[in-house]
């Protein structure tokens, strides 16, 4: 059994608690930052995960009752962690979506797109190009082939196919792109937004 570590959380600290820099230097403003911590909040409380004060470690409040802007702790295995970290990440490439309004998206929602997105095979690309929605604008196999060719890969422990010869960036192209994307469509992962060149895709919520 995985064991359980005490994290502390609140609006200001739980990406980094997620283990998620990256995404916190990327979101686009304090909406988002409100949005992505209440699916974490709406997750724990769906999961029954008991809150501890942050500074007894005794039992705390129940979520809903939370004082905006205070912290409180939460024991989560490993697994745990990961998942939670893996659905905020998707979240994110939610919020960059201008056909969805986040302040409708609840975090039940997302729990489906969660479940396809565990199952993509990042080996094929498919991750990378999920999460490269979020930077390519308008979302097309063009601008998502230039926010990932040459940058260094995302996922560089699994092999992935459009690995560079250098071995640390992606060299994905338009037809691996465009492969790609029909892939995600077909996983009710992506959606298309039109039906006419260039065509445009957004989250499969």
């Amino acid at each position: 059994m995985s064991e359980l570590a005490v994290i502390e959380i609140s609006k200001d600290s739980f990406l980094r608690a997620l283990e998620l820099s990256d995404v916190e230097s990327r979101l686009s403003g304090p909406d988002e930052r409100d949005f992505l911590f209440r699916i974490v909040l709406e997750t724990l409380a769906s999961r029954g995960i008991e809150t501890l004060d942050s500074t007894t470690n005794e039992p705390g409040f129940e979520l809903p009752m939370r004082v905006p802007g205070t912290s409180f702790v939460v024991r989560l295995d490993r697994p745990t962690q990961n998942e939670l970290a893996l659905l905020v990440s998707v979240a994110f490439v939610v919020a960059g979506d201008g056909h969805v309004d986040p302040k409708t998206v609840a975090a039940t929602a997302l729990a489906g797109l969660l479940a396809r997105v565990k199952k993509l095979n990042t080996a094929e690309g498919e991750r990378s190009v999920f999460e490269a929605v979020r930077q390519a604008s308008p979302p097309t196999a063009k601008t998502i082939t230039l926010a990932l060719h040459g940058r260094p890969c995302r996922h560089p422990s699994v092999q992935c196919r459009f690995m560079a010869g250098d071995a640390l960036n992606c060299g994905i192209d338009l037809t691996g792109a465009e492969a790609t994307l029909l892939a995600l469509v077909e996983k009710n992962v992506l959606v298309r937004r039109n039906s006419v060149e260039p065509r445009e895709y957004g989250v499969g919520l």
